[in-house]
C-alpha cells in the first residue's frame, strides 16, 4: 500500500491548497483504510457529482435528498458475475412529466407472478394469466370465420356463419360482391337451404330460388313460374278504412277524406262518390283509409270496410249508394240513378271491393 501523503487544508501555509483548489488524483487505482474498512469513503450532508471532459454531469449522489442521478438519459448498468455482459436500465430520451414506480414491499412469496402497477405507479404480485399468452383457435382452416366459443382463450373455425340473434346493421351495407351470388336460407326439418335474394350470371336482381323458380311473401303474395296467386285476408279489419293483405293502393293527390267512405277522381282530386248522376258514379272509385288521399291511400280494390253499405247478407252484391260516399244492398232505382256494382259483402262490415267498369242508367 502506498504510503499516506497528507492533504493540505486552510491554515497550511502551501499555495493550492485543499481548502483553495481542485485536488487531482493521477490515474492509478488508490485504495483507502478508514478504520479498518476498506474502500469506503464517506460524504455527509452533500452532493457528488461525475462529470466528462466537458465538465457535464452524467451521474451525481445527492446525500441530501438520499437519490442516485442518472443524468440524460444515462442508464444505471448491472455487470454479471464476471463484468463480461451488463443489463442497463434506462429511460426514454423524452418523459412527458415525472412519474414514480414502487415496488412491492415483499418477494412473490410463489411462482408464477407477475407485476401490475395501479394508476399511481405502485406495483403488485399477481398470477400470470393463464393460456400462456397464446389463442386456440379450433378448426383453424382458410377462409373460416373466427368466432367466440365460450371458453378463455379459445376461438373456433367456422365455415358458416351463424347468429343467435337478430343481425342489425346500423350503418352501411350489406354487399354481394359478384354475381351468380345469393343469400340463403336453411329450412330446420331438413337441413336444406333455399335463395332468398341474389344476383344471377346476368347481373340481374332475383328474388326466391333460381331452380325452384318460386318465391312466398307470406300473407302477401305467391308467384310459381309467374304469379300463381295473390292471398287476400280480412285478418285484423274491424274499423271504417281497415283493408286486407293482398289490397291495392293508390296514394294520389292531397285530398282531405273520411275513412272508410267511397271517391271519384275528378281533374281536381277526389270527390264523394254517389249513385244521383253518372258524372259522379262512373270514374275511378276509390275508398279512402285515412285522412288524406296522397299519405294514406286510398284502395281500388281488395278487401275493405266501408263506413256504410246497408245491411247485405254475405255473399250479396253491394251497390254505389244515392248517399254520397255510402254504399248499399239495395240498387237504386229512381230515374237518372246509377246502378254499379261495387264488390261483394264477405261479412262483419267487409266488403271485396272491386267496382265494375259498367253502369245502368235508370230510365
Amino acid at each position: 500500500m502506498s504510503t499516506w501523503k497528507k492533504i493540505l487544508v486552510e491554515g497550511d501555509a502551501v499555495t493550492n491548497n485543499l481548502a483553495t483548489a481542485n485536488l487531482s488524483q493521477a490515474d492509478s487505482v488508490r485504495s483507502y483504510d478508514l478504520n479498518g474498512n476498506t474502500n469506503r469513503v464517506a460524504f455527509k450532508d452533500g452532493i457528488v457529482q461525475f462529470s466528462n471532459s466537458s465538465n457535464s454531469v452524467s451521474h451525481q449522489f445527492d446525500n441530501v435528498n438520499g437519490v442516485f442521478d442518472a443524468r440524460s438519459a444515462s442508464g444505471i448498468r448491472l455487470s454479471d458475475g464476471d463484468n463480461g455482459q451488463y443489463l442497463d436500465l434506462k429511460p426514454k430520451s423524452e418523459i412527458s412529466a415525472s412519474y414514480t414506480i414502487t415496488f412491492p414491499n415483499a418477494a412473490p412469496g410463489a411462482a408464477n407472478k407477475i407485476l401490475e402497477s395501479d394508476a399511481s405507479g405502485n406495483l403488485t404480485w399477481i398470477d400470470t394469466p393463464s393460456g400462456g399468452g397464446g389463442v386456440t383457435i379450433n378448426n383453424n382452416t382458410n377462409n373460416y370465420l373466427v368466432t367466440a366459443s365460450g371458453t378463455a382463450n379459445t376461438l373456433n373455425g367456422e365455415s358458416n356463419l351463424t347468429y343467435s340473434t337478430d343481425l342489425s346493421i346500423t350503418s352501411g351495407s350489406l354487399h354481394l360482391n359478384t354475381n351468380n351470388k345469393y343469400l340463403t336460407g336453411k329450412i330446420a326439418a331438413t337441413g336444406a337451404t333455399r335463395n332468398i335474394i341474389g344476383i344471377d350470371t346476368g347481373d340481374s336482381i332475383v328474388v326466391g330460388n333460381p331452380t325452384a323458380n318460386k318465391v312466398t311473401l307470406t300473407g302477401v303474395v305467391t308467384a310459381d313460374s309467374g304469379i300463381k296467386h295473390i292471398l287476400s285476408s280480412t285478418a285484423s279489419i274491424s274499423a271504417a278504412g281497415d283493408y286486407g293483405v293482398g289490397s291495392e293502393v293508390f296514394y294520389n293527390g292531397n285530398t282531405t277524406t273520411t275513412a272508410g267512405q267511397i271517391y271519384y277522381l275528378s281533374s281536381s282530386g277526389w270527390v264523394l262518390a254517389d249513385a244521383d248522376a253518372e258524372s259522379t258514379a262512373s270514374g275511378l272509385l276509390g275508398v279512402a283509409i285515412g285522412t288524406n288521399s296522397g299519405t294514406d291511400g286510398m284502395v281500388l280494390r281488395g278487401m275493405v270496410y266501408l263506413s256504410a253499405q246497408g245491411s247485405p247478407v254475405s255473399g250479396a252484391k253491394v251497390f254505389l249508394s244515392t248517399t254520397a260516399g255510402g254504399a248499399t244492398g239495395t240498387a237504386p232505382n229512381t230515374s237518372g240513378d246509377i246502378q254499379r256494382v261495387l264488390g261483394y259483402v264477405t261479412g262483419n262490415g267487409i266488403v271485396y271491393f272491386n267496382p265494375s267498369v259498367e253502369y245502368i242508367e235508370i230510365a
